[in-house]
């Protein structure tokens, strides 16, 4: 009988680790259809040239599929390109291996023609691996081509071919079981374990990639599904965990049910999550179903505290939304990461002042502020920003803005009306308040920017700190101690921050 083993590669080795979720959910399918995924996981390999011929030399594979997540870190002031690692690591997949080489992955759902000729993959799958790979390895299995296997796009000679885009279901039973991937290792190495309560986003924010990586309408695992996933990492001893979804209210009643089934098993006994939020619709009556169930802390949306700034950016929530939802959350207990987008289209430096006065009014725990706007293609900032060729004339646009027209490389939007001085600006509205992560582009020894960040990595590895990397960071600058299931809450009494910077030369903190 021909081999029905598939090799699943997760190359991410950046610090702290992000465990494969997707692989794990996809290994739970491929088994469901009757294949047999296994999982290479280069992340904990220190020489990954070994790792990878003792995974696939002399062995007989229907298929390696690498997860490209990233084409890049997605920040101003570091801008590090992802993809030549794993155009290397195809290369030399090329000589050990006569499967197809396909890749996955959010990133190739985005650029899906640029990727495939940047890293000379056979294949790649959009969007939703589950729907289309048990068809394409069928496919692969009796010589058939490509064609009419959903989400699948290849090079044909010099043309680019793909099929439509067809979502899959995430109510099985079996997307539960998490038994590929090393879960317990990501958690103590990382910090915390993620799950999904749903997949899709129906929200098109200007610079929104989540409709396009996750498919455009949202699907709802069944609220006893989670319950029963958290509950089995509980059981592992995983106590940190990361809901995965876009927005984990949205739809609110489907947030309700998830919180209502995690706390009829008494997970808060037992488990810490975090969820990322958009601020409409999280009031008083979520957040306390939230906290019931074992909620710690929300990565909250808000990206500005101006209303016209918020219209421009397509978002549906206002200021107020924003003031009720971290209230609402301060008053259960939850603490509270406000994300800041700063320099999109039609910003100036009043709507800045007022994000900032917002934050200070509003009172969230920490809040991130993330200077451009990282463009990218399919996009509706990308699609505008496309129309100005080439992108060296678009005098908003930094980064990587010659010979880049498909936005591959790191490009971002800065509103030129801002003028000089505005990270400076920043910064003295910021007045050392230490609530507050901000990369200042000419500190590269700050690690905020979760690149690579020896201080939080330290954290978790030495000290027993567990949580979202901002709830750590927050922890470090408040001399706060790990986060433990007993009693656990932030809290209110005043304590000298503690300056988290790491020194260049000594990488410690001071």
């Amino acid at each position: 009988m021909a081999s029905r083993t598939v090799i699943l590669i997760n190359p991410d080795r950046e610090k702290p680790l992000i465990a494969p979720l997707g692989l794990d959910y996809l290994a739970a399918t491929l088994r469901h259809a009757g294949y047999e995924p296994e999982l290479l996981d280069l992340a904990f390999e220190s020489d990954w040239y070994a790792a990878t011929n003792q995974a696939v030399s002399k062995r007989d594979l229907l298929a390696v599929l690498i997860l490209i997540r990233h084409l890049d870190d997605g920040l101003y002031n570091s801008q590090t390109f992802f993809l030549p690692k794993s155009r290397t690591l195809i290369e030399y997949l090329r000589s050990k291996t006569k499967a197809p080489i396909g890749v996955i992955g959010g990133a190739y759902s985005l650029v899906p023609e640029a990727i495939l000729r940047f890293c000379r993959a056979d294949f790649g799958i959009a969007n939703d691996p589950e729907v289309a790979l048990p068809m394409l390895l069928e496919a692969i299995e009796s010589g058939d081509g490509y064609e009419g296997v959903p989400n699948v796009g290849w090079i044909e000679g010099k043309a680019f071919r793909r099929n439509p885009i067809k979502t899959a279901r995430v109510d099985g039973e079996w997307l539960a079981e998490r038994s590929l991937i090393d879960n317990v290792r990501y958690f103590n190495e990382s910090g915390v374990t993620r799950f999904e309560t749903k997949r899709g986003c129906a929200h098109n924010e200007v610079y929104s990639t989540d409709p396009i990586t996750r498919g455009n309408s949202v699907r709802l695992r069944p609220a006893e599904h989670v319950a029963e996933e958290v509950e089995r990492l509980a059981a592992r001893g995983i106590y940190s965990l990361y809901a995965d979804d876009t927005r984990f209210n949205d739809p609110r009643e489907h947030a309700l049910e998830v919180c209502r089934a995690m706390a009829e098993r008494k997970l808060r006994d037992r488990v810490r999550w975090y969820a990322t939020c958009t601020p409409k619709g999280l009031d008083a009556e979520l957040a306390e179903a939230m906290e019931a169930a074992g909620c710690q802390g929300v990565e909250l949306f808000t990206d500005s505290g101006d209303a016209d700034q918020l219209r421009r950016m397509k978002h549906t929530h206002t200021p107020e939304d924003i003031l009720t939802a971290i209230e609402s959350c301060k008053r259960y207990g939850i603490v509270v990461i406000s994300e800041v987008q700063i320099g999109g289209p039609g910003e100036s430096r009043k709507s800045i002042e007022r994000t900032l006065g917002l934050m200070k009014a509003s009172g969230p725990d920490m809040i991130n502020i993330h200077y451009g706007l990282r463009v990218y293609p399919n996009t509706p900032l990308g699609n505008a920003v496309q129309t100005v060729t080439p992108l060296r004339n678009n005098f908003h646009l930094r980064g990587a803005i010659y010979n880049n027209e498909s936005l591959l490389r790191p490009v971002f939007y800065i509103e030129s009306l801002l003028g000089r001085g505005v990270e400076e600006f920043i910064e003295e509205l910021i007045d050392h308040d230490p609530r507050y992560l901000f990369a200042f582009r000419k500190e590269v020894d700050k690690t905020y920017n979760y690149n690579d960040p020896t201080i939080l990595t330290e954290a978790i590895l030495h000290e027993g700190h567990r949580g979202a990397q901002w709830d750590i960071w927050r922890r470090l600058i408040y001399r706060l101690p790990p986060l433990s299931l007993n009693g656990d809450r932030p809290s209110r009494g005043k304590r000298r921050p503690r300056r988290v910077i790491q020194s260049a030369e000594a990488g410690v903190a001071v």
